[in-house]
């Protein structure tokens, strides 16, 4: 019987020498002599066989390359297991089980039985909790299960329960997990004859267990076995702290109990109680562990940083430095605790300055265009109701091959044009199911006015068919309304294919039909992933031949990433696959537990990137080969961090598992703790910690981590002079950075922040670093930067026009980062042949606005989802027309009875009845569109809305009592159009009416006016042009305070008057002029127009009346804003203004200022700066007034 011999070693180079010895003892002199050595994962058997090559050469004095290791074999144990019993579990027709078998076996349980946990039973929490813990239990012997199943505590029990059950529903479907393997493996090496016994020591070779982490007791049967029928030792690595060691004692007294099952079951027992009684296994590691000395590793320096991003920052230009100073990049490894935040950040970072790396991928498969499109797909299947913001996300993941007709109507097969039909479908108000298509009688998709799409879709139809009939209409203007309509149609008839899809997936109930169905889905949309030549959105015929810009390290690296992408998607598509054999195990399955599948399973990162020993290691620190290294860089060592907070177990609590020889808290913390100590040991002269004090992404502050004062006392023990701030055993931010700023430990080092960081970096990170520093050094030194380099660059340079703009924008000058366009847009592309007075109004209130909105065509994007009630301008919008509809009704009577309606008539309940009625009809059309928001507030808001507006009539009966309201007169027009072309009922239009601005200059005007009435006796019965001054009103449905300026100024008023507000308010001397130059074209303006009024017509605004007489005053007035408006946009004036106060309001004032929404604090600190410049002198003597009325 062979005996299990232990080599307590330390960590690093003297645990490696220990291996390099014992693969040479093995060998002697044949170098064909089998050797085995069993490792923690398959990463660190490859960076031993590297080290161990690396080690042999430098000692032969020959190049690594021109050596190998032969017949050396480094297995896990349960590689090693496999190979004991493959060929018997073959026989037995046995499978290996995945964590997906697991997973749906748990769930089936939750549903034949869920005991305590029904309430929770759907729950993912719940799989994943009961998972771990079947994963755990299936590690221990039946004794110590059993020991768990006679818990006091009721959920343990349970538990332990469920995972027997789990287990045997896997064992009857002929499926082995990783205990059934070893413990079979175990049973072979015991039952082992003295023939196979001396072909498994030829076939092994001798054994080597290297540095074993905490060992199961399945895994510590395992090895006992091996060891009882064939020559093994055990590498125990030490880190010379007690706590950090316990995990190592543990395993020692385990591994060197007695074979005999009754006492290895008691030492184990005695092991997993923590009683430390005097026995011979107990004996054995305390002698053991006396006879070594190994000293606690700790770090060579610490540097203290303000948050995680700024670790990486301070760690990559430290690698940079070592890589310029000759050490290898396979020698550096950059540890992280965990992926957050620091994965993501370090890699990119490393890929940024060019440093090759190999660890795992920071991305996930879920990251993955094919992981991205498939979990939306699913989102879409699991929801129903096909949200045009799920449709559209779909659309945007990934490049969605569909069949669409093409201009010339051929049908062509291509990438959807997902910008273009996610503008048509918000432009639509498109929100889920039934906006988009409705269903005809064969099942095709219709495009009618029962749906959103499919009124835009008619609307196409109308605006083409009036281009078409305009002999003066713009060609590109129709090329482009033809193709919106080819794309309303494109679009419907994908989205309801898309619908018929998802409508089969939810037919599907077993887990066959539904990864059958999203593979199918996967080709259909995607092409052909699995194919080595794939490449997302090109044609299957052509990706094998990439295009791509004629620079080869573009192509390059266009190819990497599509070799990446193509990865992924085979690795999904096999996980696709073998969803299906779930259903042996799980009775039924659907769409929701789909899509959580495949959310836990594309979680996984995407495998690894790189080759080991090429480049810098980065990983975790569970995940460190324990090799050596020249440099170690350790980021993150600060509570809560590491040692991350440790949370109970919620299914088996500590007491239990102490009980039943599972890991609980204070072992992982202590696992951690040699995480970190071996690693240090691994590099024991070059090792550096990062400290954050703090994370600014939640904005939280950071303690040191306690595991850092050995070195910080260290580091102060060793200085020139020696500093006893960490002679208390206490450490916090403050005493170190106290210990760091005063210099006397060089060892320790603190960043104050990016800027510190950089300037006492030797090897900046990148180019951009390098010049910012070397910015901010000249800046120091003289002050000038204009003398350094980058300001000598061309002007056209990145960096040129970012100090351009900066300049310009914090200058006194008005340049064209702030707006000045006067060399870009000339008067003509300024001013639109025909003006209306809301353009006008635009750029007095804000030029910017004008600019982006008339100019650029920018619109606000309103999202459809978003809209809560009815917008004011679809309020204003029902009014108008209701009103306009039974004004028009009322004239065409009073016309054929020769009269027309005015002074004197009273609304009959016909007239209010009909009112209503056209209102109610618009309501309709709003709610149909979707434009009136929630149901609820809907419902509210129409009630108020129709009832203002039939009180529109009895206030309007009215108005020759009230002293407020304009005078009262005959209806002669409504909603009178001029300069706006034809409408779509084909009724000819008025004129645009011209103004002449000054002498030689004169503008075109249009607009519509609500309602025109003509002051005169009824008796008369005039015709409109023969006398008679006209009243021209506007209706209003919104607040009337920001209108009241307009009327004459009382005597006590300070400011002075201007009916205009500034230019904000133009809209009443606009159809002034119009009304007088359509019905009274003989007469002066002046003569013509008795009043203009603004009437708010609504409750909410308490029917107020805003009039003002349209005199001389006004209309000079008037000509000077309007000259001084179109004299701004002709010298192309586009400034951002917001008044002071604005910036502080509850709304946002101008979309275009403030597109965030956080504010228009800049803006106004920007005029400020701006307003005395020259070329702002009209818009600030318009906005604001003369400067000292400002001061």
């Amino acid at each position: 019987m062979q005996q299990l011999s232990f080599r307590l070693v330390g960590y690093g180079q003297p645990a490696c020498d220990e291996l390099e010895a014992f693969v040479r003892d093995a060998k002697a002199d044949d170098p064909f002599a089998p050797v085995t050595v069993v490792v923690h994962n398959n990463y660190e058997g490859v960076a031993l066989r590297r080290e161990l090559v690396k080690q042999r050469a430098k000692r032969q004095g020959v190049s690594g390359t021109q050596r190998g290791l032969i017949a050396v074999s480094f297995w896990t144990l349960q590689h090693l297991a496999d190979e004991l019993v493959s060929v018997s579990l073959r026989r037995q027709e046995l499978r290996p089980v995945s964590n997906l078998i697991v997973a749906a076996a748990i769930r089936q349980e939750m549903v034949d039985e869920p005991g305590m946990f029904a309430a929770v039973a759907d729950h993912s929490s719940t799989e994943a909790s009961l998972a771990r813990a079947y994963a755990e239990l299936r590690m221990l012997r039946n004794d110590q299960r059993q020991r768990l199943a006679e818990s006091e505590v009721a959920r343990v029990r349970e538990v332990v329960a469920i995972a027997d059950r789990v287990w045997r529903r896997l064992r009857r479907q002929r499926y082995y997990d990783a205990s059934a393997l070893m413990e079979q493996a175990a049973v072979h090496l015991r039952d082992l004859d003295e023939e196979s016994t001396a072909h498994l020591n030829t076939r092994l070779g001798p054994t080597a267990l290297h540095l074993p982490h905490s060992l199961s007791p399945v895994e510590v049967r395992l090895v006992r076995e091996l060891a009882a029928a064939h020559e093994t030792v055990v590498h125990l690595g030490v880190t010379g702290n007690r706590d950090a060691d316990r995990l190592a004692r543990e395993t020692c007294m385990a591994l060197s109990a007695s074979r005999r099952p009754e006492k290895a079951e008691a030492a184990a027992s005695d092991i997993a109680d923590g009683r430390e009684r005097a026995s011979e296994t107990v004996g054995l590691a305390h002698d053991l562990f006396a006879d070594i000395e190994v000293d606690e590793a700790t770090a060579d320096a610490v540097i203290s940083v303000t948050d995680p991003d700024e670790e990486v920052r301070a760690v990559v230009r430290a690698v940079l430095e070592d890589l310029d100073a000759g050490v290898a990049a396979s020698d550096i490894a950059v540890l992280i605790p965990a992926r957050e935040p620091y994965a993501r950040t370090l890699t990119e970072q490393l890929d940024a300055v060019g440093i090759a790396w190999n660890g795992d991928a920071a991305r996930t498969l879920a990251e993955s265009l094919v992981g991205r499109f498939v979990l939306s797909l699913m989102r879409l299947v699991v929801d129903q109701r096909m949200r045009r913001v799920d449709v559209m996300a779909l659309l945007a993941e990934a490049p969605v091959w569909v069949s669409f007709e093409a201009a010339d109507g051929a049908r062509v097969r291509a990438p959807a044009p997902a910008a273009a039909w996610e503008r048509l479908a918000r432009t639509a108000k498109v929100v889920e199911t039934g906006d988009w298509v409705a269903v005809g009688a064969a099942g095709s998709p219709e495009l009618d006015t029962s749906t959103r799409l499919g009124r835009l879709a008619h609307s196409l139809d109308a605006q083409i068919d009036a281009e078409e009939a305009d002999p003066e209409a713009s060609e590109a203007r129709l090329s482009r309304l033809r193709a919106d309509r080819r794309r309303c149609s494109d679009l419907a008839a994908f989205v309801s294919d898309l619908s018929r899809r998802i409508s089969a997936a939810t037919a599907a109930h077993t887990w066959d039909a539904l990864s059958g169905w999203l593979r199918e889905q996967v080709r259909h949309y995607l092409g052909r992933t699995t194919d080595d030549d794939w490449t997302p959105g090109l044609e299957p015929a052509r990706s094998g031949h990439p295009p791509g810009p004629d620079d080869d390290a573009s192509a390059g690296n266009a190819e990497a990433q599509w070799g990446t992408e193509r990865s992924a998607a085979q690795r999904i598509d096999t996980l696709l696959e073998g969803l299906s054999s779930l259903s042996e195990i799980e009775s039924a399955a659907d769409a929701s537990l789909m899509l959580r599948t495949l959310q836990a399973q594309l979680a996984a990162p995407h495998g690894r990137k790189g080759v080991v020993g090429a480049g810098v290691f980065v990983g975790s620190l569970s995940s460190h080969a324990r090799v050596p290294q020249q440099r170690l860089y350790v980021l993150g060592l600060a509570e809560g961090i590491y040692p991350s907070r440790q949370h109970p177990d919620s299914l088996i609590g500590d007491a239990d598992r102490h009980r039943g020889a599972l890991t609980g808290r204070s072992e992982r913390t202590d696992a951690q703790h040699r995480d970190l100590l071996t690693a240090l040991a691994c590099c024991p002269e070059g090792s550096t910690i990062t400290v954050p004090r703090g994370d600014l992404r939640r904005n939280a502050e950071s303690v040191p981590s306690r595991w850092l004062l050995p070195t910080a006392q260290r580091l102060a023990a060793e200085a020139s002079h020696p500093s006893d701030d960490f002679a208390g055993g206490f450490l916090d931010a403050g005493n170190l950075t106290a210990a760091a700023a005063s210099g006397t430990v060089p060892g320790l080092r603190v960043s104050h922040s990016f800027t510190s960081g950089l300037l006492g970096a030797r090897f900046p990170a990148s180019s951009a670093e390098y010049d910012s520093r070397a910015l901010y050094v000249a800046a120091q030194q003289s002050g000038k930067l204009n003398r350094h380099r980058l300001f000598s660059d061309a002007a056209e340079s990145a960096f040129a026009r970012g100090v351009a703009l900066w300049r310009g924008r914090r200058s006194g000058r008005f340049t064209r980062f702030d707006g000045n366009l006067s060399k870009v847009v000339d008067a003509h592309d300024g001013l639109a042949d025909v003006l209306s007075a809301s353009r006008l109004e635009a750029w007095a209130a804000c030029p910017r606005k004008y600019l982006f909105s008339y100019l650029l065509g920018i619109d606000e994007v309103v999202e459809p989802e978003s809209i809560v009630r009815l917008s004011p301008i679809d309020r204003g919008q029902l009014i108008h027309e209701s009103l306009d509809a039974l004004l028009r009704e009322l004239i065409e009577e009073a016309r054929s009875a020769s009269e027309l309606p005015g002074i004197g008539r009273s609304y009959s309940q016909r007239d209010r009845d009909r009112l209503r009625q056209l209102g109610e009809a618009k309501a309709a059309q709003l709610e149909a569109v979707g434009a009136t928001g929630y149901p609820l507030l809907w419902s509210f808001d129409r009630e108020t809305m129709l009832a203002d507006l039939v009180e529109v009539l009895a206030r309007d009966e009215q108005r020759p009592t009230d002293h407020h309201a304009a005078a009262s007169g005959r209806v002669v027009a409504s909603e009178h159009r001029f300069g706006l072309g034809p409408v779509a009922d084909g009724d000819a239009d008025a004129a645009a009416v011209p103004f002449e601005v000054e002498p030689g200059r004169q503008l075109l005007l249009r607009g519509a006016i609500d309602r025109v009435e003509r002051i005169g006796s009824p008796a008369e019965n005039r015709p409109p042009a023969a006398g008679g001054r006209l009243v021209v009103i506007d209706y209003k449905s919104g607040s009337a305070f920001p209108y009241l300026g307009i009327r004459r100024p009382s005597e006590r008023a300070r400011r002075p008057d201007d009916p205009t507000l500034r230019g904000t308010k133009l809209q009443l001397g606009v159809y002034a002029l119009a009304a007088a130059h359509h019905f009274a074209p003989s007469v002066r303006v002046t003569d013509a127009i008795a009043q203009a009024a603004y009437w708010f017509v609504s409750a909410r605004a308490d029917w107020t009346w805003v009039t003002r007489h349209m005199d001389d005053a006004y209309f000079a007035r008037f000509t000077e804003v309007v000259r001084s408006i179109t004299d701004g946009i002709a010298a192309g004036i586009f400034v951002g203004y917001v008044r002071a106060g604005d910036d502080r309001a509850g709304f946002t004032p101008c979309p275009y200022c403030d597109p965030d929404g956080i504010g228009t604090a800049e803006v106004l600190r920007q005029w400020k700066r701006k307003r005395l410049a020259p070329e702002l002198s009209g818009f600030a003597h318009l906005a604001e007034g003369p400067i000292e009325e400002i001061a």
